[in-house]
């Protein structure tokens, strides 16, 4: 009993002795593993169990939103659950809380999610500012109770102000800005702010160049032109297939031929569209001309311009479309209506439709009517009729929903009915 006595003395002397050294020496298991642990567990502690960020632009870039149309935010939901959640996230304004606006998502345990939410910009007045409130929520559906989620350190309810824009039309550019990598040259968006300042719209351009360009129309719906000026929509077929939908809904598109793949225009006009392209060339002197009629009355000359860095021209043979204007006899703007919008494809470069501001001439004062060139007289024709409005939808479809639901619609047998028929035979 002594002998059991005085070894378990030893033996808690000899820890008590390897305690105090290791101690000595800066080290300690013991304590160091309930550092980590403690630190783990701070770190777990501030990391949230769920985010849910509203950015006010779409995944394209698309920031224009403009009140009676649709427009698309995007939305970044964070799952910090080691379980999978299905959220319904909603978003309304002051104006009219009773109408809401949802998207029913699933995301998966530990993993971030991205999506588009499509809304209707309310009706505003312009003289009470740009500026309208948005809130949103997001209701937890993974059960058989749903419950508003709420944020790690937040509210159930998320408030924010969007910016609307009131112009009368708004124009974006499908291409890389200034300062990108692969990025367009100043040309194009010189080109197409001048047209808009010598119609008095205003120099304001919207430019999508993100990877992601619109799936759908609805995010499209803003615009009232659009100007193509790369081939990265080629192989983007959603987003093809949403600016055919667009397009023929009533939107103006312009494509740039000589930036944009000839491909493009079978893509969006199929069979429809008799031409191809015989070569490239590049002009060290342009004259753009009116191309004759029918009655074979010539078109006015224009005026020839000297350039030392040639200007592009694809030289196309087309047939059963309107040319507006020619180059040395081949097509150089080229207008084709598609459904209730409106085709304008140029051939020649950016640079052959535009000039320099004469010397002495009076620009103007306001900063959001001022453009470092002028379009050239059969730019400006050609301009004039393809930034004008949008023609509105004749007939809305909710107006003849009522109508057509007599038409096609039907209504379910009760069971009694159904029953006691079975039993009549």
């Amino acid at each position: 009993m002594n002998l059991f006595f005085l070894r378990n003395q030893c033996q808690s002397r000899m820890k008590m002795l390897g305690f105090v050294v290791l101690s000595i020496f800066g080290w300690c298991p013991l304590a160091w593993g309930q550092t980590e642990q403690a630190g783990t567990a701070d770190r777990r502690a501030q990391r949230p169990e769920f985010q849910y960020t509203v950015h006010f632009a779409s995944e394209s870039g698309l920031d224009v939103l403009v009140p009676e149309k649709w427009g698309v935010l995007r939305a970044s939901l964070m799952n910090g659950r080691s379980e999978p959640r299905d959220l319904l996230c909603s978003m309304y304004f002051d104006q009219d809380p009773s109408l809401q606006f949802g998207r029913q998502v699933w995301i998966p345990a530990q993993s971030i999610l991205r999506i588009d939410h499509p809304i209707l910009i309310p009706k505003c007045d312009p003289a009470k500012g740009r500026s309208l409130d948005l809130h949103s929520l997001v209701i937890d559906r993974s059960s058989s109770n749903e419950v508003l989620v709420r944020g790690e350190g937040e509210g159930l309810l998320s408030d924010g102000a969007l910016m609307v824009t009131h112009h009368s039309q708004n124009t974006a550019i499908i291409g890389k800005p200034s300062g990108s990598a692969d990025a367009q040259p100043e040309e194009i968006s010189d080109l197409v702010k001048a047209c808009r300042v010598e119609l008095g719209l205003g120099n304001n351009v919207t430019w999508l160049g993100e990877p992601f360009l619109p799936p759908d129309e609805i995010g499209l719906d803003a615009l009232d032109q659009i100007v193509v000026a790369d081939d990265r929509i080629i192989n983007d077929f959603a987003a093809t297939a949403a600016l055919r939908r667009w397009l023929n809904a009533g939107g103006h598109l312009w494509i740039m031929l000589d930036r944009v793949d000839p491909v493009m225009l079978s893509m969006l006009l199929g069979d429809d569209f008799k031409g191809y392209v015989v070569d490239r060339v590049g002009l060290t002197s342009v004259r753009v001309d009116e191309a004759p009629v029918l009655s074979g009355l010539k078109g006015m000359i224009g005026e020839t311009v000297e350039y030392e860095d040639p200007v592009d021209l694809v030289r196309m043979a087309v047939a059963d479309v309107n040319v507006t204007h020619v180059v040395n006899g081949w097509p150089a703007a080229i207008t084709i209506p598609c459904g209730d919008g409106k085709l304008l494809i140029t051939t020649l470069g950016a640079r052959g439709w535009m000039r320099t501001w004469p010397e002495g001439a009076v620009r103007p004062s306001d900063p959001l009517m001022t453009s470092n060139f002028r379009p050239s007289e059969p730019m400006a024709n050609v301009s004039d009729n393809f930034f004008r409005l949008r023609k509105p939808e004749l007939l809305h479809s909710g107006a003849i929903e009522p109508q057509t639901r007599e038409y096609i619609g039907y209504s379910v047998l009760s069971w009694s009915l159904i029953v006691g028929t079975l039993l009549g035979f």
